[in-house]
């Protein structure tokens, strides 16, 4: 059928009468209108479906690379944190064992094992002088003495003058400590600059510094050189 719309048409006399059965496209017949309008129906799901589809998938992706971000980031922060804890575990073990320290009372067998300890560290037969603080050298004296006092011979049953005994009883003579039978190659000084615990061994070839600060301190740079 021929498209006549914006066109003339002239006719040679005067119409009597004009039927129009149509004006427009091809006709189309219902059940054909119905399946049009499915497949429109069906194609806007599918492209709303397929936009969303897009949506939620750059969603995820996005959210994905922020949780990976900020796990990260986590794991950046937690290993800071034990960084700086490893750092500071060495002197706040040190710290707390000074306090616990500071408040002990020392036992004299404490006592000489802090003495035997930094004596193995000097050169044997040696001449050595070994500080110590005062009340440490008492209970160190206090050990041997008692030892001498048991060892002396009963004057009543012993072939010894009654004025040697006495001698050896109650301080005459130079080693009346004892310190100098099991120690012969050390003078003990008292040093009331030291703590309780400190010793400071002396001989030619140097200084030991046996301080309890100082044993704690190598500890802390032990501790510190594993972390």
């Amino acid at each position: 059928m021929a498209d006549l719309s914006n066109k003339s048409v002239r006719f040679p006399r005067p119409l009597k009468r004009v039927s129009v059965t149509w004006c427009g496209g091809t006709p189309v017949s219902a059940m054909k209108a119905e399946e049009t309008e499915r497949a429109a129906l069906e194609k806007g799901r599918f492209d709303a479906l397929t936009g969303l589809t897009e949506q939620v998938s750059a969603m995820r992706e996005d959210l994905s690379q922020k949780q990976d971000q900020f796990l990260d980031s986590l794991v950046d922060q937690s290993q800071g944190m034990i960084d700086k804890i490893s750092e500071r575990i060495p002197k706040l073990v040190v710290m707390a064992a000074a306090k616990v320290i500071e408040g002990l009372e020392l036992e004299p067998s404490q006592v000489e094992s802090i003495v035997n300890t930094i004596l193995t560290q000097a050169p044997d037969e040696e001449k050595l002088e070994l500080r110590l603080n005062p009340e440490d050298f008492q209970l160190l004296s206090g050990i041997h003495q008692a030892t001498v006092t048991q060892a002396q011979p009963n004057p009543a049953s012993s072939d010894e003058d009654f004025s040697q005994a006495l001698s050896g009883l109650f301080g005459g003579g130079d080693n009346n400590d004892g310190l100098a039978d099991k120690y012969p190659s050390v003078t003990f000084i008292e040093d009331d600059t030291l703590g309780r615990g400190d010793c400071l061994l002396e001989s030619r070839f140097g200084l030991v510094d046996g301080r309890v600060a100082t044993r704690l301190s190598a500890i802390e740079e032990s501790m510190g050189s594993k972390t």
